[in-house]
């Protein structure tokens, strides 16, 4: 009889542990309770993922992919008023402003890649693509091997200028680098004939191009250069924000409705979803 009594007086110990247990968070998910507030870091000319509008607020793929994450922490956290804003940030502020809290999500067009992950993480790939260039028809520039003598701009701090650097040496050419703060100023340098060419991701160039007032001066050329998946960059060592990241984005993919928000984002660009893009949907459409 004793032990009996025991065991139900473990059970209940157990019973009354448990919601305590499951108020312990920690990370990203911790700070947005305590502070109230879960901020976005947003890029401002990475066409279409995140970019202003006409009224200056942030749209783009990866916004709303961020967007709908945030609405995904209040109902985690059961926290309906949790404060969602959003902060401009740029290839060199990007990696600083998330690993000291004072951004807890970047959404733009940051590819994952080895080097980045000593310090940050990154949810499930929304995108794959590869850097081409997006050239002046005049410069007569078809593919990497041509710019020898030519200027040819890159954003500093990117995955971008990375591989320019190691193309320039790997095939001994000779051009002109131009750094530049973003895609923006980039897309401007080009437009003013301050550059030859711009180093990008394909996808952003077709987005850049799209947006230029001298389209019909430049096209983008050659080879796609390099393996570029794109995601969400997160903090490093945050298994549970991870998590509920990566639940809010399968369900999407799952869903189907990603192709419903690519159409929205993309069509605009007249960018297509390729074969590479459609497949980054369907592995990471995780069941439950």
């Amino acid at each position: 009889m004793k032990s009996i009594r025991l065991a139900f007086a473990s059970l209940a110990l157990c019973a009354i542990a448990a919601p305590a247990l499951s108020q312990d968070l920690y990370g990203t998910l911790k700070k947005a309770r305590d502070s109230k507030t879960f901020t976005i870091g947003y890029r401002e000319a990475s066409f279409p993922f995140a970019f202003y509008d006409d009224q200056k607020k942030p749209v783009g793929f990866a916004v709303e992919l961020c967007t709908r994450i945030a609405e995904e922490v209040k109902a985690e956290l059961k926290m309906p008023d949790l404060q969602v804003k959003y902060l401009p940030v740029n290839p060199q502020t990007r990696i600083p402003l998330l690993t000291n809290g004072t951004i807890d999500i970047e959404c733009g067009s940051t590819t994952n890649n080895l080097a980045r992950q000593q310090q940050v993480d990154f949810t499930y790939s929304f995108y794959v693509t590869g850097n081409r260039l997006l050239a002046s028809k005049a410069s007569g520039i078809k593919e990497i091997e041509n710019i020898n003598g030519k200027s040819i701009g890159v954003a500093a701090g990117t995955s971008n200028e990375r591989i320019l650097n190691t193309l320039i040496e790997e095939l001994k050419l000779k051009p002109r680098i131009v750094t530049v703060k973003d895609h923006a100023e980039g897309i401007l340098a080009l437009e003013t004939g301050r550059i030859d060419a711009y180093m990008h991701d394909e996808v952003g160039q077709f987005g850049l191009l799209s947006k230029s007032s001298q389209k019909a001066k430049f096209e983008v050329v050659g080879r796609l250069l390099s393996f570029d998946p794109y995601g969400l960059m997160i903090r490093r060592d945050d298994s549970a924000f991870k998590f509920v990241a990566n639940r809010t984005l399968a369900k999407i993919y799952r869903s189907g409705e990603v192709y419903t928000m690519f159409k929205k984002h993309f069509d605009p660009f007249g960018i297509p979803m390729t074969p590479a893009v459609d497949w980054t949907f369907k592995l990471n459409a995780m069941p439950d």
